[in-house]
């Protein structure tokens, strides 16, 4: 009976641990994201859909973002059907979001941090 007990606890254990390290990568995304140095703010929402205030005109309105080969890729759409995608690293607790080589503007070796101000799910898909 010990033992079943014993063994019991840890696999509780085991699959809380698995699930704190293994959670879904995509859900540290969701939530606000601004830079003050730019005053470019957007927001990704757990349905995949984005909305963003412009900086350089990237990002100006609703799109949809996904992660893709260790890339935070937004697809902006409009008449010119952008796809835009930044390698990503996390910091602060998941707070800080740092991209960096972004695609549409080629070349583009500028890193551009962003400081998450709130959670969010989608208006629209409650």
């Amino acid at each position: 009976m010990l033992i079943t007990i014993i063994v019991i606890v840890i696999l509780v254990i085991g699959v809380v641990l698995f699930f704190t390290i293994f959670k879904d990568e995509k859900s540290k995304f969701i939530g606000t994201w601004k830079n003050s140095s730019l005053g470019h703010t957007f927001t990704l929402y757990s349905d995949g859909t984005c909305y963003g205030t412009p900086a350089l005109n990237i990002l100006k309105s609703h799109g949809k973002w996904d992660v893709e080969d260790n890339r935070l890729v937004f697809y902006i759409g409009g008449s010119n059907n952008l796809t835009e995608s930044y390698a990503f690293s996390f910091s602060n607790n998941d707070n800080t979001l740092t991209l960096s080589g972004g695609n549409l503007l080629k070349g583009d070796t500028n890193t551009y941090i962003y400081n998450k101000t709130t959670n969010e799910t989608a208006p629209w898909s409650e």
